[in-house]
């Protein structure tokens, strides 16, 4: 079944979050916070996780860190029934986050994405799920990332596209790439063995993941619109029949739990203060680092 979706995402959700077999969630949530509610947030978060807050040289690095790790808390004690400063985590050999197998209660799998201030957020149950989101911004040297990474099939059409769309087809790969990537959690290990789609209006789909054709593969490939200027694609094994999507409000930062202890996310300072320039001065970031870190952490949390 072709399962569409919107570019609306409503802000409010039914109580009693459940995600049924064949469906995925996917929440979006923008990480700017005002210094109240990134205290409220900040609540919620490990110590490893502080310490991980502090390795950010740049405040507005540390702040979307601190939100997204917190909105994701929120969303699995939603539909788990757990305090969000309860949950604990374990990590695949690539970095990739998950829940301890039983320790739940019920199977849930997540993954998360950010870029330029937003991040969605992915659950379903009984199967991996990878979700990736883009900027679309000026790259450096974009043929000659897309020459390295990319698939002979994926750069010639980039390179045989009109100049003016060639952005939009590189992202499209890119994103696609990276969430299937996500969802297996093989990080650069698996590269070579994944093709997709990516012309301006082409249906999302994997032309190939592993060493299956896609008439062969379980892996489901879908496009998501989450907001003007970004590209984003959804990947998961299975038949997907529905997808769901809302967007995180400030109406559930302001829920946020409360604790006895509260965290000043202004007093995490960086471990690093030295760095140069905020990379949101205007810098275009590379993109060729950006994909060799999905080998080290394919959660991008």
């Amino acid at each position: 079944m072709r399962c569409a979706i919107a570019q609306n995402w409503p802000a409010a959700a039914p109580d009693g979050l459940v995600v049924p077999t064949g469906e995925v969630h996917v929440w979006r949530a923008w990480l700017t916070s005002s210094a109240g509610q990134l205290e409220c947030l900040a609540r919620v978060l490990s110590t490893d996780e502080i310490a991980r807050a502090r390795h950010y040289a740049f405040a507005r690095d540390r702040e979307h860190f601190i939100v997204r790790r917190a909105v994701l808390r929120q969303l699995l004690g939603s539909y788990l029934a757990v305090k969000p400063q309860e949950l604990v985590f374990c990590y695949g050999p690539h970095g990739k986050p998950a829940l301890p197998p039983s320790r739940y209660g019920q199977p849930l799998e997540f993954n998360l994405s950010h870029s330029h201030g937003l991040a969605l957020f992915a659950l379903c149950a009984n199967s991996p799920v990878g979700i990736d989101v883009e900027w679309r911004r000026p790259v450096l040297d974009m043929e000659a990332i897309a020459k390295h990474y990319f698939s002979k099939r994926e750069y010639t059409r980039m390179a045989a596209a009109a100049p003016k769309l060639r952005q939009t087809v590189f992202f499209n790969a890119w994103a696609r790439t990276e969430a299937y990537l996500k969802a297996t959690g093989e990080g650069l290990a698996g590269l070579e063995g994944v093709e997709a789609s990516c012309l301006r209006g082409e249906a999302a789909r994997l032309f190939k993941t592993g060493t299956d054709p896609s008439t062969h593969s379980p892996w489901v490939l879908r496009q998501i619109r989450p907001a003007a200027g970004f590209t984003a694609a959804l990947v998961y094994r299975g038949a997907l029949t529905k997808i769901q999507r809302w967007t995180w409000s400030d109406a559930y930062r302001a829920s946020g739990p409360r604790a006895t202890q509260a965290t000043n996310p202004t007093a995490i300072k960086p471990k690093y203060s030295s760095m140069g320039p905020s990379p949101y001065a205007g810098s275009v970031p590379l993109l060729g680092q950006d994909l060799q870190n999905v080998a080290k952490d394919t959660s991008s949390c």
